[in-house]
């Protein structure tokens, strides 16, 4: 059977085709297959992988919750270690230490000859000894520079060294030798010529420049075991262990006074000398004031090379004595004692005219 389409204005006849197949849109399959797979979940993919409209994605049933993405653990930036609580050491200085008078026995007052007691200095560290001068007035001739030594509380002895004839009347060696902490004795190879005088209380005068030095530590002693040491025989006195070190006591450390009677108004400085570093705990000064007392005032303490210390306030104690506490440690040296009312301070002839003030403190 044949069927004939006239189209107005034109006649053709056709055999009839096979009929249309209508090709969906690609929104049109997306939807055709959303729609398929919501009612067959379990349907395999329309054409593998991939359909002729576009990969196939199977849609999620209804009430399903989609799988997150795998998370990527975020990388934590590296942790420091503590930090400790240390207290940094400021940085050491560069130069080298500068020289300072290291002790110092002598005064500038008349001088006669042979030292009627030693003269002793104490060094509270290692300290390099850099030069070392005795006095020798001997009435102006001076005397040919001879040697001086130093020997040491244990025995020990440094030098002795040859000096030189400084202004005729001075010993100047260079020693150039590092002391131990310790007590030491000056040894002078001309005591009849060499100079003393009551401020020195008769020792022979003499004096030292150099630089506190620190030393390597001593190294320990051998092992002591069963009695006996790796050097031999121990002794019962060093198996034992070491005895404590002593307590630091507080003493006198200078008194400029007497139990006489005192005028007011000193005619001369009130000087004291320390051998070592001391602590200065007490400092008095007497007012006697002719029974009057007197207000008290400051006092302070001004060292040979002008450095000073204080003023301290003072307090008023049994209305004669002014009492400070200055709790300041002062190098070795030569001190003078200021009183802030001298016309109150009391004297006498048993301290040469010099105000009466003493102090008490502890060696360090």
């Amino acid at each position: 059977m044949r069927r004939t389409l006239i189209v107005l204005g034109s006649l053709t006849a056709l055999a009839c085709p096979p009929p249309a197949v209508a090709v969906p849109s690609r929104a049109e399959a997306g939807r055709i297959a959303g729609d398929f797979y919501r009612t067959h979940p379990g349907a395999p993919p329309l054409s593998g992988a991939q359909s002729r409209n576009g990969p196939v994605r199977r849609p999620v049933p209804t009430g399903a919750i989609p799988a997150p993405p795998p998370t990527v653990p975020p990388v934590s930036p590296p942790i420091a270690p503590p930090v400790p609580n240390v207290v940094t050491a400021p940085p050491a200085s560069g130069p080298a230490a500068a020289t300072r008078q290291i002790f110092k026995i002598g005064n500038d007052g008349g001088v006669m000859n042979a030292p009627t007691r030693p003269s002793v200095f104490v060094l509270d560290q290692p300290t390099l000894i850099t030069e070392l001068t005795d006095y020798h007035w001997n009435n102006g001739r001076g005397a040919p520079a001879g040697t001086i030594a130093i020997r040491g509380e244990d025995g020990r002895t440094y030098g002795p060294w040859r000096a030189t004839l400084i202004n005729g009347v001075y010993w100047r060696t260079s020693p150039n030798v590092v002391l131990p902490a310790g007590r030491y004795t000056v040894i002078d190879s001309d005591p009849a010529t060499w100079a003393q005088n009551a401020g020195t209380g008769g020792a022979g005068m003499t004096w030292a420049e150099g630089a506190p030095r620190a030393m390597p530590p001593a190294s320990p002693p051998p092992p002591v075991v069963g009695g006996i040491s790796k050097r031999g025989t121990a002794n019962a006195s060093t198996a034992g262990p070491p005895p404590p070190p002593p307590q630091a006591v507080v003493r006198q450390v200078f008194k400029i006074g007497n139990d006489a009677g005192v005028m007011n108004g000193p005619t001369r400085p009130s000087v004291f000398s320390l051998d070592r570093p001391t602590l200065i705990t007490e400092l008095t000064d007497y007012h006697w004031n002719g029974g009057r007392g007197a207000p008290a005032g400051t006092i302070m303490l001004r060292a040979d090379d002008g450095s000073t210390y204080g003023p301290w306030r003072a307090t008023l104690i049994n209305g004669v004595y002014w009492r400070t506490s200055p709790n300041v440690v002062l190098p070795p040296g030569r001190y003078t004692v200021i009183d802030s009312d001298p016309a109150t301070w009391a004297q006498n002839g048993g301290t040469g005219g010099a105000g009466m003030s003493w102090a008490q403190g502890i060696p360090r």
